[in-house]
């Protein structure tokens, strides 16, 4: 009986083993191709060579192409530094900064990057709702506030899964 209970438990521990190991090859995927178009984006736009990262360099790995990210920005930092005088650098931050507060002004940037918690996330007024907002399940993982006594792989499982959520309904929006 003790052999059937251990090799049910082992069953469930290799489906869970299994699941993340997709999502971790998913999340992986997902983030080799956005940094192979933000490589092929800085080969074009900063460094003007129209040939960008071919489709094979999709076998490099994150650390190679996050290197080559970091490379081609410092290069194009330093070319800047480099070509300006300081009377130059102080015009230029301030350009950068008007372009920044352009960005504040519109209002899909604020669509995007300021939520308001929703009512269901308040307590009510005998004070005794269980009920979180998806912001406060995140700040308390964030903040490493223990939910509901869970460890910290939990926690992550938990995140990983919210993030998926988010993208599976920004994909079908």
């Amino acid at each position: 009986m003790a052999l059937g209970n251990e090799i049910e438990f082992l069953e469930k521990e290799v489906s869970t083993l299994t699941d993340r190991r997709k999502k971790f090859h998913l999340v992986s995927d997902q983030v080799g191709g956005w940094a192979n178009r933000v490589v092929s984006k800085l080969n074009t736009q900063l460094l003007f060579n129209e040939d960008g990262v071919k489709s094979s360099s999709s076998k490099n790995s994150l650390t190679s192409l996050f290197d080559s990210i970091t490379n081609i920005v410092c290069d194009s930092l330093g070319d800047i530094i480099k070509h300006q005088s300081p009377n130059e650098t102080e015009d230029i931050s301030m350009a950068i900064a008007k372009d920044f507060l352009k960005d504040l002004e519109n209002e899909e940037f604020f669509a995007k990057n300021f939520r308001v918690r929703p009512v269901s996330g308040m307590p009510g007024p005998s004070g005794g709702d269980d009920r979180q907002s998806e912001i406060q399940s995140r700040n308390n993982l964030a903040s490493g506030e223990a939910v509901n006594g869970e460890n910290d792989e939990d926690k992550v499982n938990k995140m990983m899964y919210m993030e998926m959520e988010e993208q599976r309904k920004r994909i079908k929006s």
